[in-house]
């Protein structure tokens, strides 16, 4: 059951290229001017690309890609605006608009994950970039903030938020809410925030039910008991990627039912009147207390039963496609079990006649914090129904009991395309 568990996860990466995995295409237009809007379709493969071209398809197909020279700007959906601007770093550049109000708030990454910040007034049209400075070493830094100063400048009425200013830090959104406050105090309208996470991507829920795959195995022993039970949770989803609809975050959490009754074996050569007989869960004795050597053998009967909640968190890449998306990817998953009792009948056999036996009631450790790894596939229609593999193995497992898990489970997300 658990021998190749990666076939399924192959198999659904190969459907990537017979389910348009290439439709990278979203709805969006074209700014040949201020004035003039060109609609179609833009093709959005990253945040990064995106300040460096723009591939535009119009309605008879036709695919043209433009250079930050040859437009004003474009737009990708409701939430992504692009506008063209000079700067000295890049030259022209489309930098994506954070805000517009009073002043225009651009920013631009680098592919080294730096953000870069510019404004600009929408009544003069000057251009500034906000910087700072870092001087000093690792023990003892200095950052002088070069853009307060700037936005100072800027600002026509920068008392109104002088105390906003003194606190601003040099992000998009502590940027943003100081422009808003402003715009808010001086001009009595509120600006357009036309991108950042909380608002171009709502974490979205969802439910989830399927079979859970479990294996239990026990230290030092052969054997494994395979069991299988129902499981049935909640997904929260939330993407982390700018806009490209390609990185996300989940956080399931499940419950399930898992019941386990099994018998492992073991050998050991006794030596010595010292050595150890442990079975690794109910019986660590000096061999002498026994009073047997040689060749012995290990009947170790494990009983369980218990109530698992688990929250695997995984980052998922989804390949690209208009009604089909091939996810793959990875993460850690926690667990509680509400149940820490293990019945164990540990007996140790020599030439097959008992020569030990422990009845018991064990302590198992009722947290588990494992990998977690697989790939699915999603159907985007009115809602986006999901199927997922994951698989979980035991290498991270402590103590005597290790757990295995593949899941198969489908669902359905509750918030609508």
């Amino acid at each position: 059951m658990f021998r190749k568990p990666a076939l399924l996860v192959i198999t659904l990466l190969s459907l990537s290229s017979v389910l348009n995995a290439q439709q990278l295409y979203k709805k969006g237009y074209i700014l040949t001017s201020p004035f003039d809007t060109l609609r179609g379709e833009i093709k959005y493969i990253s945040y990064n690309q995106a300040a460096e071209r723009c591939t535009f398809r119009d309605a008879n197909q036709k695919e043209t890609t433009f250079l930050p020279k040859d437009l004003f700007g474009y737009g990708v959906g409701d939430d992504l605006l692009f506008l063209s601007r000079y700067t000295k770093e890049k030259g022209n550049t489309f930098l994506e608009v954070v805000y517009q109000g009073s002043l225009t708030l651009f920013s631009y990454r680098d592919v080294n994950g730096r953000n870069f910040f510019y404004i600009e007034s929408n009544e003069t049209g000057e251009f500034r970039k906000l910087t700072q400075k870092t001087v000093g070493n690792n023990l003892r830094q200095k950052v002088f903030k070069t853009y307060i100063d700037v936005l100072r400048i800027m600002l026509p009425k920068s008392e109104l938020v002088a105390d906003e200013i003194e606190n601003v830090a040099l992000s998009g959104k502590s940027l943003t809410r100081l422009l808003k406050a402003y715009d808010e105090r001086y001009a009595n309208t509120q600006g357009i925030s036309y991108t950042g996470i909380a608002k171009t991507s709502p974490p979205k829920i969802g439910v989830l039910a399927g079979s859970s795959l479990s294996r239990l195995t026990l230290n030092g022993h052969s054997g494994e008991v395979n069991r299988q039970s129902f499981s049935a949770g909640i997904r929260v989803e939330k993407e982390v990627s700018r806009g490209t609809g390609r990185l996300f975050l989940d956080a399931d959490l499940m419950i399930s039912q898992e019941d386990y009754l099994g018998e492992f074996t073991a050998t050991q050569l006794v030596r010595q009147s010292d050595d150890i007989v442990s079975n690794f869960i109910n019986i660590a004795l000096p061999a002498d207390f026994v009073g047997i050597f040689g060749q012995i053998d290990y009947r170790t009967s494990v009983e369980l039963s218990r109530t698992v909640i688990s929250l695997p968190l995984n980052l998922k890449y989804k390949l690209p496609g208009r009604r089909f998306n091939v996810t793959f990817g990875g993460g850690l998953e926690m667990q509680y079990a509400t149940s820490s009792d293990v019945v164990v009948d540990g007996r140790i056999l020599q030439d097959g006649a008992e020569a030990f036996r422990a009845f018991t009631q064990e302590f198992a450790n009722p947290f588990r914090v494992g990998m977690n790894m697989g790939a699915g596939i999603a159907y985007n229609a009115r809602r986006t129904i999901f199927f997922d593999a994951r698989f979980s193995p035991a290498w991270f497992d402590q103590g005597a009991l290790n757990y295995t898990y593949l899941r198969l489970m489908v669902g359905m997300m509750l918030s609508k395309n």
